[in-house]
């Protein structure tokens, strides 16, 4: 199996998802909503969109304070604060998002490793 790199490529693994959902709301918890996960045809994009708009819903220094927890890069962030006002909140919603699988996918090679 390989490895997926971004948040878009585990689209239909359900499992996954759940593991990524209960990884940000554990890394927001206090700044942003609960967000669960629907077993719909249309959850994946609700879930992302609900999480976009959790972004755009909070303040700057929230938002700094989420991504530190989250632990995304300054570097990015600088690059990400270069865009336009309306891209801006996309980006850091993958950016998130791709953050939070790559903690799930670290915390299963590991357990994998160890049984």
């Amino acid at each position: 199996m390989t490895v997926p790199e971004r948040f878009t490529s585990i689209k239909g693994n359900n499992d996954l998802l759940q593991q990524v959902i209960d990884q940000l709301n554990k890394d927001v918890h206090g700044f942003m909503n609960e967000f669960k996960w629907e077993d719909a045809e249309d959850a994946y994009q609700n879930f992302v969109v609900a999480v976009e708009k959790e972004v755009k819903a909070i303040s700057r220094n929230q938002l700094m304070q989420v991504l530190y927890r989250i632990d995304i890069s300054e570097q990015k962030m600088r690059l990400i604060w270069t865009l336009e006002e309306e891209n801006q909140n996309t980006k850091i919603t993958q950016l998130i998002l791709d953050r939070e699988l790559q903690k799930v996918l670290t915390r299963l090679a590991y357990k994998n490793r160890n049984n």
